[in-house]
């Protein structure tokens, strides 16, 4: 494996890590890492987890991850205004058939 490859397979777990800690909330590091441990090593795992918390997307208190990075909700309001029939109620308006 070329180390291109390995780079990003690295930053496929890393990514990976990151959106379980996200959509699961406050987790214990145990428990994801009981999850994953089939995947990973503790080594690698744990610096994974050192990567996130020195980007500032992740914290830990007593072994409990959190996410810190933009919220789920933060990106919600852009998708509930978007319209897919925007298109047809301009090209076909009303009373003009």
């Amino acid at each position: 494996m070329e180390i291109k490859d390995k780079i990003k397979a690295t930053a496929v777990m890393v990514s990976c890590i990151a959106e379980a800690i996200r959509e699961a909330g406050p987790i214990p590091s145990g428990v994801l890492y009981s999850a994953l441990m089939g995947h990973m090593d503790l080594a690698t795992y744990s610096r994974m987890i050192v990567l996130l918390k020195d980007t500032g997307l992740v914290k830990e208190s007593n072994y409990l991850l959190t996410w810190v990075g933009a919220k789920v909700e933060d990106t919600k309001p852009l998708l509930k205004e978007t319209n897919p029939n925007a298109g047809i109620k301009q090209a076909y308006p009303k009373g003009r058939w």
